[in-house]
């Protein structure tokens, strides 16, 4: 387990140095609520969008989704950075009966080639009862 998060260190490192033109681009897929600890999350691909044609789904639907999680060490009361990020994933195409969760840094994610959208799902917060 160990290695497994040593890997995943590097990864988030290795993201963090996209900071410059790729970093600006990244951050224009964000769609949708706030990068929150515990947020659902989805995103889909460019070859995603050829297999839907003109109708995409809502991204409650789409075949990638996950959760944000606050890197150890991070405060996570409140809205939080790409890079201070991670994402569970949750859900992806696999031809496996039970797949495996996955964890991977956002920054990856947000900077992969040919990602279209990722999208954050609203937070629904409890409503205050008046008195």
């Amino acid at each position: 387990m160990r290695a497994y998060f040593n890997q995943l260190l590097g990864q988030i490192e290795d993201a963090e140095a996209m900071h410059g033109p790729a970093y600006a681009a990244a951050i224009k897929r964000l769609s949708g609520g706030k990068l929150e600890a515990g947020a659902r999350c989805a995103w889909c691909y460019a070859d995603d969008l050829e297999h839907w044609g003109s109708r995409i789904p809502h991204p409650k639907d789409w075949f990638y989704s996950g959760l944000i999680i606050p890197l150890p060490d991070t405060d996570g009361r409140g809205e939080l950075e790409p890079s201070d990020c991670i994402v569970c994933v949750l859900d992806y195409p696999i031809e496996k009966e039970n797949p495996e969760v996955d964890w991977t840094a956002l920054l990856s994610v947000l900077t992969g080639p040919s990602l279209h959208r990722f999208h954050v799902m609203e937070t629904i917060r409890p409503m205050k009862m008046k008195t």
